[in-house]
């Protein structure tokens, strides 16, 4: 499934729901891996279109699926949408897990570890 998404001229979306019509099942651990992969190629953009759609299916989604859908919106879309990915989590997934990486990644962009606060404080 994944080299379809270099090969094909659409969107990783229109690749998913064209293998889901072909009524071929896609597995939670098929998507990770996908994800995974893509993340290691610096694909980040592909990789979170990926947990988007799984959000979209209503795809059960654990707090480590939380965890590097938080890293690739920082790495595509920077902290402050990281801050407010966050603070949209449901409560069960803000855990100290999450909350930590995600003061983390803020300093390692170059927030202000009182910045990295404030932001917390005002959407958190």
């Amino acid at each position: 499934m994944l080299s379809a998404l270099d090969v094909t001229v659409g969107s990783v979306l229109e690749t998913l729901d064209n293998y889901i019509m072909q009524c071929k099942a896609i597995k939670n651990a098929e998507l990770e891996i996908c994800v995974e992969q893509l993340r290691r190629y610096r694909r980040f953009q592909y990789a979170l279109d990926i947990i988007e759609w799984m959000e979209t299916r209503k795809i059960d989604l654990s707090w480590s699926n939380y965890v590097v859908q938080l890293d690739l919106v920082s790495k595509t879309k920077g902290a402050v949408a990281a801050v407010n990915f966050f603070s949209g989590l449901p409560f069960p997934a803000k855990n100290k897990q999450v909350y930590v990486w995600c003061s983390v990644e803020l300093l390692l962009q170059g927030t202000s570890e009182r910045q990295a606060i404030e932001l917390f404080l005002q959407n958190g």
